[in-house]
C-alpha cells in the first residue's frame, strides 16, 4: 500500500470515528426503550468468567468521557466471542445492546437502575489511539511519589 493510500485510509476511518463520535449519547441517556443507540465507553472494570449452574457469566463496568457508568453483562457463547474483544482500560464505540433494568437483589454499581446486556448482534469497535478516554480523567489517581506526604493527613484522600 502506498504511503499516499495509508494516509487517506487512516483519514478516512478517523471521519468514520469523528462521525460516530458525534452521533454518540451518554450512558445516563440510555433506558430500556432506547434503540440505535452508540455510547464511547472505556472499560473500567472486568470480572472473570463465572461458571454458575445455568451457565457462564462476565460482568463489565463502561465509562463514558462524562463520568457515567453503567454496568455490562454478557452470557454463554457471547462470552466466547467478545471476552477475547473487549480489555480492560481500552476505548470502545458499542452500540444496540439491549438495555434493562437490573434484578432487585442483584449486587450492582451505586445509582445503577439499568445494564447493558452484550450479545454476538451488538456493535462493538475500538477507537483509534489517540481517540481513547483517559483513565486519569476517570480516576483520581494518587501518584505512588506523593503517598508519604498525605499518608498521615486527614483532609487528604488516596486514590
Amino acid at each position: 500500500m502506498s504511503t499516499d493510500t495509508q494516509k487517506m485510509f487512516i483519514t478516512s476511518s478517523q471521519a468514520r470515528n469523528r462521525s460516530m463520535e458525534d452521533t454518540c449519547t451518554n450512558l445516563e441517556s440510555l433506558k430500556p426503550s432506547s434503540q440505535n443507540w452508540f455510547v464511547k465507553v472505556l472499560i473500567a472494570e472486568k470480572t472473570h468468567v463465572r461458571l454458575l449452574k445455568w451457565g457462564k457469566q462476565l460482568k463489565l463496568v463502561f465509562i463514558d468521557k462524562e463520568q457515567g457508568s453503567m454496568p455490562c453483562i454478557m452470557y454463554n457463547q457471547d462470552i466466547d466471542q467478545l471476552d477475547k474483544v473487549l480489555q480492560l482500560y481500552k476505548t470502545y464505540f458499542v452500540g444496540n445492546g439491549k438495555i434493562q433494568e437490573i434484578p432487585p437483589n442483584a449486587p450492582t454499581l451505586p445509582n445503577s437502575k439499568y445494564q447493558i446486556v452484550q450479545n454476538r448482534s451488538v456493535y462493538i469497535k475500538a477507537v483509534t489511539k489517540n481517540e481513547e478516554l483517559s483513565l486519569e480523567h476517570i480516576y483520581q489517581l494518587t501518584p505512588f511519589a506523593e503517598f508519604p506526604q498525605i499518608a498521615d493527613s486527614a483532609d487528604k484522600q488516596i486514590s
